[in-house]
């Protein structure tokens, strides 16, 4: 199956997008890394193989940009400015926790070494199996990711 840019865009943006939150890019970074990350695949689109899935290959360009994001990040921190006061009103408190938790995801996702969060976002965020993980074989630092998070997931199944 032959993909054209515009239906990879259209077709992984959510992914992509997704990917990146959970990768650690910092939320003034996001949009331009996003279209970088669609700018890379339309330039190396004539070299996918189809070796692995597009949204494998997708992520594998994510991650690198992800990473270079991070470091411009710790080169050049923002410092907050002063945040406004404001007050939750009780129908948003829902929203609110769940930004709180996501957020909370993200700083946990960002303390795991690649292979562990890259097998952790695949399964438990974009719900593919372990035997689709497993499939892409990147690497054996990322098998031994797979493996041990198998072996999780079989542990903590419900009986």
């Amino acid at each position: 199956m032959e993909l054209s840019p515009s239906e990879i865009v259209s077709e992984y943006a959510g992914f992509v997008w997704r990917a990146l939150v959970h990768l650690g890019v910092s939320d003034n970074q996001l949009k331009d890394v996003s279209q970088e990350v669609f700018l890379v695949a339309t330039r190396k689109l004539p070299e996918f193989e189809g070796r692995s899935s597009v949204r494998t290959w997708l992520y594998g360009i994510c991650r690198n940009l992800a990473a270079d994001a991070r470091r411009r990040d710790a080169r050049n921190p923002e410092t907050p400015g002063e945040l406004p006061e404001s007050i939750v009103m009780p129908a948003q408190e829902g929203a609110l926790w769940a930004k709180r938790a996501h957020a909370q995801l993200v700083r946990a996702l960002g303390t795991l070494d690649d292979a562990p969060r890259l097998v952790f976002i695949l399964c438990e965020i974009e719900q593919l199996s372990m035997d689709e993980i497993a499939e892409e074989r990147l690497g054996p630092r990322f098998a031994l990711a797979t493996r041990d998070c198998k072996s999780h997931a079989t542990a903590c199944a419900p009986s």
